[in-house]
């Protein structure tokens, strides 16, 4: 029996070769495309282990794109490269948000409240108002409640200086104003504080309510005159329209009966008369030819 030997290794076709061969090579815009999912799997990451936003994690998106973008063909038989001196925007929002991501402190409950007696670790009061009060005490209808600066100043008679340059400046939160075309932001401050504060200015709360009625009073006079001028002007318009209108009138004179009058040196063989109005006394004297 003929036995067939198989192929030597020399003769047998090479796959690799035409694997190889046969596979297309990837074009400019593909490689970028890759470079770009690539460089997206990346960002979202580290969006994961540095915790930054939806909004921080787009702006690095789009970077990363105009980065990729900037290596490609322009047309013109050359490669732009990028400069080397521009600054990476990923390390100033990463030291961003290392500054915004503050560490979670243990559940100490090291402050004790001064209302409940109970201990807590922290609040929305003493977070931001220096309050030892926790949030299950604290009564945002009342005492605890939040009242912009313009209230303080009217509601309990300070000024400026109090809020800000007295010893030691009160705490206050800062919003978006809910005026449309307003720029600048909204100061809120906590009732208790104010109320201590005002207080400290007046002295007392009796104090505090004579100098507010004073103040109302002044306030109600200078209304008061206000409106008595107003008045003093209107009556004056209109008793000038009517002594205006007096002079502008017009007069219709009713002559009485005529009289006899010595005739003048000039003319002694003339006849004249006189004549009187009886409402507004007007004389003539006139010559009959």
């Amino acid at each position: 029996m003929s036995s067939t030997k198989p192929p030597s290794p020399a003769h047998q076709p090479s796959t690799s070769s035409a694997t190889s061969s046969q596979q297309p090579s990837l074009t400019t815009e593909q490689l970028a495309l890759a470079e770009r999912n690539r460089q997206r799997s990346l960002l979202q990451q580290q969006k994961k282990q540095t915790s930054l936003t939806t909004n921080e994690a787009y702006q690095l998106e789009k970077y990363e794109e105009l980065k990729v973008g900037a290596n490609q063909d322009t047309g013109g038989g050359f490669f732009t490269a990028s400069s080397s001196s521009d600054t990476d925007p990923f390390q100033q929002i990463k030291s961003a948000a290392s500054k915004k991501a503050l560490p979670l402190l243990a559940d100490t409950r090291e402050n004790e409240c001064e209302e409940c007696s109970d201990g807590f670790s922290n609040s929305f009061l003493l977070s931001n108002f220096g309050e030892k009060v926790c949030d299950q005490c604290k009564e945002m209808k009342g005492r605890h409640s939040l009242i912009t600066r313009t209230e303080a100043k009217t509601e309990y008679l300070l000024t400026d200086v109090d809020l800000d340059r007295r010893e030691p400046p009160l705490r206050c939160l800062l919003k978006k104003n809910p005026r449309e075309y307003a720029r600048s932001y909204m100061k809120l401050y906590l009732r208790l504080q104010v109320e201590e504060r005002a207080l400290e200015v007046w002295g007392s709360e009796e104090q505090l309510e004579e100098e507010r009625a004073r103040r109302d009073a002044q306030r109600e006079g200078r209304k008061r005159k206000t409106f008595e001028k107003a008045i003093k002007d209107l009556r004056m318009q209109a008793r000038s329209s009517i002594f205006n209108k007096r002079l502008t009138a017009s007069h219709e004179h009713t002559f009485g009966e005529e009289e006899p009058v010595d005739s003048p040196e000039d003319d002694p063989e003339g006849e004249y008369f006189r004549q009187t109005c009886t409402s507004c006394g007007f004389e003539k004297t006139y010559e009959k030819m």
